[in-house]
């Protein structure tokens, strides 16, 4: 195979040439404080955080004593626990405001036997009246501020846990 060697010629270029566009040259702007950058903030002198003025309770929800009744039973253990209120102006509190825990007066919680046989040592006067409520509460939420109780775990069934502050 030879090799062929081409003169080097110019071609034609499409567009005619213009010259290169000077370019413009840089204008600097000066520097204000409000554009340099912020220095850091010192955390010692910042405002505290906003606390809340009381504290804040785990929710419940209502549960129909009759639908309770039909399926709960005493082994039951699932992922809720009861609490039970006899008294019909609390109610709206508890729903309004949550269950708070107390180490004072904790509030018991039940699992669904222990609330299975409160509800059966109630008086017939008040489960007729409809001044008794059941309420459940998610047992993940309250595992770190809840307490075995003593008293009532020694029957089977009858598992409660007190709701302490931590």
């Amino acid at each position: 195979m030879g090799r062929c060697r081409l003169k080097q010629e110019q071609l034609p270029l499409p567009f005619p040439e213009q010259p290169p566009t000077p370019a413009r040259p840089r204008v600097q702007k000066p520097v204000t404080a409000e554009a340099a950058s912020p220095a850091e903030p010192d955390l010692f002198s910042a405002p505290p955080p906003r606390t809340l003025s009381r504290p804040v309770g785990f929710p419940l929800s209502p549960v129909s004593l009759h639908q309770f009744r039909q399926t709960a039973t005493p082994a039951t253990v699932d992922t809720w626990l009861y609490y039970g209120v006899t008294d019909p102006s609390l109610t709206g509190r508890l729903l309004e405001d949550g269950l708070l825990p107390d180490r004072a007066d904790p509030p018991l919680l039940r699992e669904a036997g222990a609330a299975l046989r409160w509800l059966a040592d109630l008086d017939e006067e008040l489960l007729a009246e409809g001044r008794v409520v059941l309420f459940r509460l998610r047992r993940k939420l309250v595992r770190d501020v809840m307490e075995l109780d003593p008293d009532g775990s020694s029957e089977p069934g009858a598992r409660g846990y007190f709701l302490m502050k931590m």
